[in-house]
């Protein structure tokens, strides 16, 4: 199972894609969209930003953007970078 966090960022990471190109997007405005609090999304993308999916600009007109081009994210690099000791996987010989 996918931890709650780990679904969270899916779905900022989803919704950041859906952004227009080139504009940032605040934690106020994820917040919104996600129906969570501003401080427990400034966690999530504080994940996602140490992680590298995303990073900030600061000022006015400021938020965040997606590091990379959203067709080459995925679900597994953002479990496997999150939440690496749930998933281990054993093959049998």
């Amino acid at each position: 199972m996918l931890s709650g966090k780990t679904k969270l960022c899916i779905k900022v990471l989803v919704s950041m894609a859906s952004a227009p190109a080139g504009r940032p997007v605040t934690v106020g405005t994820l917040a919104e969209r996600l129906q969570v609090s501003v401080s427990h999304m400034e966690s999530v993308v504080g994940a996602l930003r140490d992680g590298g999916f995303i990073r900030s600009a600061r000022g006015p007109g400021g938020g965040y953007f997606l590091e990379c081009d959203a067709d080459d994210l995925s679900v597994w690099a953002v479990v496997r970078k999150l939440d690496p000791g749930t998933y281990r996987v054993t093959l049998d010989q």
